[in-house]
């Protein structure tokens, strides 16, 4: 198997079967100049580490630079992403000085359910305001 992932002009080929995947490869660098950058490491604010059991995809990094951006780096993790039993109304609190920080805010957090589904519900509840 030989998995592609193409964005604008970066291509990561990963497989499991070597022979294919040198067979793929000299066949795509026949079509074009590829460049070979060695194991993947970072792709798209994915970092990628890999070890003897599998693959593993984590945006720590993003997230650190997310929140140091939005300047919430001082405070504490919590378990839950969002807070239980209190529903969240329009009409609660006072309108935002600029909602565009708001809206960047919450595409950069939509980007982060690639890798952290858990924030999926609490995104979308976000979204909705």
């Amino acid at each position: 198997m030989v998995l592609v992932i193409i964005y604008v002009d970066d291509i990561v080929i990963i497989g499991n079967d070597n022979l294919l995947l040198d067979k793929f490869t000299k066949k795509l660098d026949s079509c074009f100049s590829l460049r070979y950058m060695g194991q993947l490491h970072y792709f798209l604010g994915i970092e990628v580490y890999r070890d003897s059991t599998g693959l593993y995809l984590t945006q720590s990094k993003y997230v650190a630079d997310l929140l140091i951006k939005l300047e919430l780096e001082h405070l504490k993790p919590c378990i839950t992403p969002m807070s239980i039993g209190k529903p969240l109304f329009p009409t609660n609190g006072k309108a935002l000085e600029n909602p565009k920080t708001y809206r960047s805010a919450l595409g950069s957090l939509k980007y982060l359910l690639l890798t952290i589904p858990d924030l999926a519900y609490a995104v979308n509840k976000l979204c909705q305001f």
